[in-house]
This record gives C-alpha cells, sequence and structure tokens, in this order.
C-alpha cells in the first residue's frame, strides 16, 4: 500500500532524475506549434484543480531526506518515513554542476478509500476539483479574507519594489527554513 514500487525482478526502478534526463535532455528545443504561454497556462490550471498535502516534521518545518546541500542522501535510520529521495548521478547534465547527488522528495499525505477498504494508495488533494481560482483566492470565506485587499484586488506587501501575495504561516509550508518563502496566495 506504501511500498514504493519495485520491477518485475525485485530490484528497485531507475532514479527518476536518469529517466527524465534520458527522455528529456536539457537544451533548448523550441516548438513550431507551442510557446512557454502554454506550459504555464497548464501549469495554471494543475495549480487549481490539484495540491499535495503535505507533511511536515513535529516543529513545523520542512523533512529533509538529504544531507546538506544534498550531497548525499541521509540513511535510511534518520530519514523521516515519507522520505522517496531521489538519486542525481555525479556526471548529471545539471545537478552533477553543483556536486548534488540527492534531491529532498517527501511523498504526500494518503487519502482513505471512500468505502473505507484497504488498496493502493492515493493522494489526498488539498485543492478542489473545479477550476475555480482556489490557488490564489481559496475555499473558504476565512482564506479569501487573508488575501483580498482593497477594492477586491489580491493583497500584496513591497518586497524591494516588488508587489507579493502575503507570507503565509501555514504548517505545510515546507520551504521557509530554505530561504524560499511561502506565499498565502
Amino acid at each position: 500500500v506504501w511500498a514504493m514500487r519495485v520491477s518485475a525482478a525485485g530490484n528497485p526502478l531507475p532514479s527518476a532524475r536518469v529517466v527524465s534526463s534520458v527522455l528529456l535532455p536539457e537544451g533548448n528545443h523550441p516548438s513550431p506549434t507551442h510557446n512557454l504561454m502554454f506550459m504555464q497556462f497548464g501549469q495554471f490550471i494543475a495549480h487549481d484543480t490539484s495540491a499535495g498535502v503535505m507533511f511536515a516534521s513535529g516543529n513545523n518545518t520542512g523533512i529533509s531526506c538529504c544531507t546538506e546541500g544534498g550531497v548525499d542522501q541521509l540513511h535510511p535510520k534518520q530519514q523521516h518515513w515519507a522520505c522517496a529521495p531521489i538519486t542525481a548521478v555525479p556526471d548529471d547534465p545539471f545537478y552533477g554542476f553543483f556536486g548534488q547527488k540527492c534531491l529532498n522528495f517527501v511523498r504526500t499525505q494518503l487519502a482513505p478509500a471512500s468505502d473505507c477498504s484497504v488498496g493502493y494508495a492515493k493522494q489526498m488533494n488539498g485543492a478542489t476539483h473545479y477550476p475555480d481560482l482556489s490557488h490564489l483566492y481559496g475555499t473558504f470565506p476565512e482564506k479569501l479574507s487573508l488575501v483580498r485587499g482593497e477594492g477586491g484586488f489580491l493583497k500584496t506587501f513591497n518586497d524591494f519594489g516588488r508587489a507579493l501575495p502575503p507570507l503565509t504561516k501555514r504548517r505545510e509550508c515546507v520551504n521557509m527554513d530554505g530561504g524560499s518563502p511561502c506565499f498565502e496566495s
């Protein structure tokens, strides 16, 4: 139910990073029919209809599956049980340049089956399945009041000349310690 998939012979599957590097090599590959806006719109819709519900440590910090700087994986006894770190090979076309061999990856929380049966795990979705801009304005009036500013516009704060959405204090925000803020929107 929770175990990582293995090959038919019972061996671990290849690293997701290695597979993606082989299938999608680094470089500029312009499309004759699509521009970057095509990808951005798809990502915008995906974020409106799905949001993984993340685990956090007991002290409301993110979970790390790798050593400092991603040099290596933490020993399995030191990892959180939801850790599923991704291995990058030393000659990785991007991460190899930085000496990073471990990409932090924490599995999302599981949703119970509607009939309470035990079976294959399904990820819990923290968003509505409707394209309703819930990723910007939330799904409840309480959330809306946190992000709506004067005149109905999105509330912002000035960050050295950039208008950014309000910062969040939510427990599931896992990037605060890494210097990457999480926004209420």
